[in-house]
């Protein structure tokens, strides 16, 4: 299904260093210490059935670093759904080559066109 005028569909993607409970959400994160970050986006009012959204990660300077991909089911309506995507961190590019900074996090839902939701963090 295509979402992109359904304007009942709410979302929100926010950052934390676990998705175990209890889940602490964070914008700052020290990239030394930081071996992987996730992200987790809520969906509100999405259609009972399969889904897929796309994290997609840019990095400082404007270059999208990665997109994370991930599918999804609604099993009840009108109930908010916690999608889940993971990056590492540690011993990757983003250490090997410090790309600190401000990040961009984007939430594309079914193949949209544009963002459901974004936000920013930063790794220094």
């Amino acid at each position: 299904q295509d979402l992109r005028n359904a304007s009942k569909v709410m979302s929100t993607v926010k950052v934390a260093l676990s998705q175990n409970a209890p889940v602490q959400f964070a914008s700052r994160f020290k990239l030394g210490t930081t071996y992987d970050l996730y992200f987790a986006m809520d969906i509100t009012s999405m259609p009972v059935g399969a889904h897929h959204v796309d994290i997609e990660l840019t990095a400082p300077g404007g270059i999208i670093y990665q997109s994370l991909p991930v599918d999804f089911v609604v099993a009840e309506a009108g109930k908010t759904t916690r999608v889940w995507a993971a990056l590492p961190v540690a011993g990757t590019l983003i250490e090997q080559m410090n790309l600190v900074g401000q990040w961009k996090v984007a939430g594309f839902i079914n193949y949209g066109g544009s963002a459901s939701s974004s936000s920013t963090f930063n790794l220094k």
